[in-house]
């Protein structure tokens, strides 16, 4: 185990702030034991305040991969799947004791080129939509389908604190009621 030393300090500040490693894994490339990590911002204020920094870099770092995954998951690909079809073509081969047997040699008969394109994930679009373009995007899941997005007047709602039972049928002759009101 690794004993405090500004060395190794920087080397853990390096790590936590990429992003890249999880503290226990930032701990034994390092040469400490998690439980160390956690004591040493305990007693060394030098320490805490160095990871509370870390931890802002360490965000942007997140934020980055992030950003970059979701631009990955945006695009569209497109690749060229190949097929290749073999036949069993005979011929004859001597064997040792000299008779003549007829074996089969498998040949290339035709390769089928097809383009394909694979689209961007669905959920990560709708996803960027949402989060990246609010003045321009509504999920539809968030819009009001029965009123055009306003409210309902008083009278039109129904009250449920009246009904017995909130089945089907008892819903659907309360609604009655207010349609033809």
């Amino acid at each position: 185990m690794s004993s405090y030393s500004t060395e190794i300090v920087n080397r853990i500040i390096k790590d936590f702030e990429g992003g890249k490693f999880k503290i226990a894994d930032i701990c034994k490339r390092n040469g400490i034991s998690k439980p160390t990590f956690y004591q040493w911002q305990k007693d060394k204020p030098n320490f805490l305040n160095l990871i509370n920094k870390a931890k802002i870099k360490r965000l942007d770092a997140f934020n980055d991969m992030a950003d970059s995954g979701l631009a990955t998951l945006l695009q569209v690909f497109e690749y060229e799947e190949v097929k290749r079809e073999y036949i069993n073509k005979p011929y004859e081969k001597t064997l040792p004791d000299g008779t003549i047997k007829t074996a089969f040699k498998k040949e290339l008969s035709k390769v089928t080129k097809i383009k394909k394109v694979y689209m961007p994930n669905p959920t990560m679009i709708i996803f960027a939509k949402t989060n990246l373009d609010k003045a321009n995007y509504k999920h539809s899941s968030h819009v009001d389908h029965t009123t055009g997005g306003e409210k309902l007047e008083p009278s039109k709602q129904i009250d449920f604190k009246g009904l017995k039972e909130d089945t089907i049928e008892e819903l659907m002759k309360e609604r009655r009621k207010l349609v033809n009101n």
